[in-house]
């Protein structure tokens, strides 16, 4: 199982600056929700360097969510007057460790969500190099993987389509080949998990041929598009350890 790991690194980004915003924050509550997601984005990103920690029971993701969500959608569903007030950066998974700076909560939101599904696949790396691999953990390791496919998903159908993609590079986490290239990783590795199990099972020799070409297509099409990225991009590209052998 050692085959399963990420080793493109965790995004990254600076502190909140809200100084710019003394001006026009005249009441208190305005103070009181500006503070409350400075403090809760800070919480979820020292959370997310912490690999022993499970995501799903990290309370702080739908804690800080709502409230960034709040200034990039506003009631009635259209875009938030508040939407361009905050300066947000992130690096990127791939390429250079540049930050990408934009006036944008959209942007904050595709970033972390796709930090939240890194931090999945992260996860399941760790599990799936203990040494005394275990049942309970080949579980945990798919429901990780799958989780983060889930996020990427997320990000791709309902976040994406709100960004200003303009100032973006293909390589970007928040561009649709990234997000897609990340989402068929997490589900071909999620089903290298359940093939594993069907072959120590000893289910039908037909059954394990059926999923380990559907595992093969998918490998296939994430690994095609993190080639187009590379070649495309004068950037070197850490390509899932998996993904190169299956591919063989």
């Amino acid at each position: 199982m050692s085959h399963w790991f990420h080793r493109n690194c965790l995004k990254a980004t600076g502190p909140l600056d809200t100084k710019h915003l003394t001006s026009v924050l005249t009441s208190q509550k305005a103070n009181q929700i500006i503070n409350e997601l400075k403090q809760k984005r800070a919480q979820l990103i020292s959370k997310m360097g912490d690999l022993s920690a499970d995501p799903r029971s990290t309370a702080v993701i739908e804690e800080y969510m709502p409230l960034i969500r709040g200034f990039a959608q506003s009631a009635a569903g259209a875009p938030s007057p508040l939407q361009k007030i905050l300066k947000f950066r992130w690096t990127q998974s791939l390429g250079t460790k540049k930050p990408e700076v934009q006036s944008d909560a959209v942007f904050e939101i595709a970033n972390v969500c796709a930090n939240i599904g890194l931090w999945y696949m992260k996860r399941a790396a760790k599990i799936a190099a203990t040494n005394n691999y275990s049942e309970a953990d080949a579980k945990e390791v798919h429901t990780c993987l799958r989780t983060a496919a889930g996020v990427f998903e997320y990000a791709l159908d309902k976040v994406t389509p709100h960004l200003d993609s303009t100032s973006l590079e293909d390589w970007h986490d928040c561009t649709v080949g990234v997000l897609t290239a990340y989402k068929l990783e997490c589900t071909a590795e999620a089903q290298e998990v359940t093939m594993a199990r069907a072959i120590e099972l000893k289910h039908k020799p037909d059954l394990i041929s059926a999923l380990a070409h559907e595992t093969r297509c998918v490998i296939i099409a994430s690994l095609s598009l993190y080639l187009y990225l590379s070649h495309t991009n004068s950037f070197s590209i850490f390509l899932s350890h998996s993904l190169i052998l299956n591919s063989q």
